[in-house]
């Protein structure tokens, strides 16, 4: 059991090396694929970090983790403007448009806010985790796996039969992709049919989010920014098509 401690100890090794690199991209350059690179690695770092007993972690780990959960959630505001302003100049608007301009002026006050935390992130040393119980990773990692998968079973009649559940249906998203990362850690590549099939209903899932988040943007501004009224329709038709193809998807 020891060489499974070694495996798994390397790759939370490997995610916290890709997260520290992808932290100097984001200092780098805001981009949308520098934030969701940023976003992504951690993600896969705290899926990482989930398996292991409490026995292998360090306060120094749980620190830098911590932190870049917070660094996740602060860069949500702003991969929320990027979706906005990319539908909106889908929808014909332009960057010198009144709302778009809000919006960018929005997503660079939040950047600079975000930057303090990452420069202080991108100077931490990365961390070994203790030698503890080797016999208890496989246990863990098979019990988190489980309970994810009991999770989405519990949502799948809500979320398959109710367009309306947005909570449900944005709790099964994240949901979804936790269960996804921890999947593709398997050193053994044993549940690639399953992480298929998640990829699959996250990208699902992750449209729909967008819509939900777009048409209440539109109906939140709609009065400072008259324009943007005559778009909700279309938003929420957009949003009907994407959940019939999940509501499909999940009736297979």
């Amino acid at each position: 059991m020891n060489n499974v401690n070694e495996v798994f100890q390397k790759i939370f090794q490997e995610k916290q090396r890709d997260s520290q690199k992808k932290i100097e991209n984001y200092l780098n350059k805001q981009g949308e694929k520098e934030i969701h690179d940023l976003r992504t690695s951690i993600r896969r770092l705290e899926s990482a970090y989930i398996i292991f007993p409490d026995s292998f972690k360090r306060k120094k780990i749980d620190d830098f983790v911590s932190a870049c959960k917070l660094l996740f959630r602060k860069n949500s505001a702003v991969r929320d403007f990027d979706v906005i302003i990319s539908k909106l100049l889908n929808y014909g608007f332009t960057d010198d448009s009144d709302s778009v301009r809000y919006l960018i002026q929005k997503k660079e006050k939040n950047i600079q806010e975000i930057l303090k935390l990452a420069k202080n992130l991108s100077k931490k040393n990365i961390s070994h985790l203790k030698e503890g119980n080797a016999e208890k990773i496989i246990p863990k990692f098979e019990k988190t796996i489980s309970l994810l998968l009991e999770k989405i079973q519990n949502l799948l009649p809500v979320v398959s039969s109710d367009k309306s559940k947005i909570e449900e249906l944005h709790f099964m998203r994240k949901t979804v992709k936790k269960l996804r990362y921890i999947l593709e850690i398997d050193p053994n590549d044993s549940y690639r049919h399953l992480i298929i099939k998640m990829k699959l209903l996250q990208n699902l899932l992750g449209t729909i989010h967008d819509c939900d988040m777009m048409i209440d943007f539109l109906k939140k501004y709609s009065k400072k920014f008259p324009e943007l009224e005559s778009f909700i329709f279309r938003e929420e038709e957009n949003r009907n098509q994407i959940y019939k193809k999940l509501s499909n998807s999940l009736s297979d």
